[in-house]
């Protein structure tokens, strides 16, 4: 089932990424399913790229996604949609790979926010029948442990 604006708070093109791998997702799960495999669901591109690597879908120098609160809330709102559409056939979500909150205190907050509303969109979906994980943004054990430890569930 595709995203649509009834689900999100703003756009649903999938721009710049390349559309129509849903059905084959689903097939995946269903696979999984079948054989008994635990999935990850590891959201790894976000819009406007989370850390401007060639592994979250768009390789750039400027990297926009924690600087772009309409961004941060597509994301927000596909891991919704992804958690009330198969949040039932994973074993944890990952809210967002390698996020970059080494690119200042602005990117730092956006990151530890997106975490919280991140998780609770997962848990307002999906219930707790999902773990949540979150990774450090590159800030290290000991600062990540401070804001995002109590999360990881």
């Amino acid at each position: 089932m595709p995203l649509t604006s009834a689900d999100t708070s703003g756009s649903t093109s999938t721009a710049p990424y390349v559309s129509g791998a849903w059905p084959y997702f689903l097939r995946a799960l269903s696979w999984a399913q079948k054989y008994n495999i635990n999935v990850i669901l590891d959201l790894h591109g976000a819009p406007g790229s989370q850390n401007g690597y060639d592994n979250s879908g768009q390789r750039t120098g400027n990297p926009i996604w924690g600087v772009s609160p309409a961004n941060v809330t597509r994301t927000v709102d596909t891991l919704r949609f992804l958690a009330k559409e198969v949040g039932s056939q994973v074993s944890v979500i990952e809210l967002l790979n390698e996020a970059a909150g080494f690119r200042g205190d602005d990117w730092a907050s956006a990151v530890r926010q997106f975490w919280l509303d991140g998780y609770d969109a997962v848990r307002e979906a999906a219930g707790q029948g999902v773990k949540v994980m979150i990774g450090d943004a590159f800030l290290t054990v000991n600062v990540s442990y401070f804001y995002f430890g109590f999360y990881l569930c």
